[in-house]
């Protein structure tokens, strides 16, 4: 197994360094961006983007909200 892609959760300049070198070691850039960066230059010089799920976007669709989604049972237990 390789690694054959690589998440860049930085913005501007320093997203589009980091694609060039991803790109030089064959990896596939992908990027997160936020709702304020959808037209930023770093979106579009990436091979994949995808944008990130912030609170805002969270209001808009609280059902698809896993933070409110209990995940396992669990029973607090007493510190000594």
């Amino acid at each position: 197994m390789s690694i054959r892609k690589i998440l860049v959760a930085n913005r501007s300049e320093i997203a589009i360094r980091v694609f060039r070198a991803a790109n030089e070691l064959r990896l596939k850039p992908v990027a997160i961006f936020a709702e304020e960066d959808k037209l930023a230059l770093h979106r579009f010089k990436a091979d994949e983007a995808s944008q990130a799920v912030t609170a805002k976007l969270r209001a808009l669709s609280p059902e698809d909200n896993n933070e409110r989604q209990q995940i396992h049972e669990h029973e607090s237990v007493k510190l000594q």
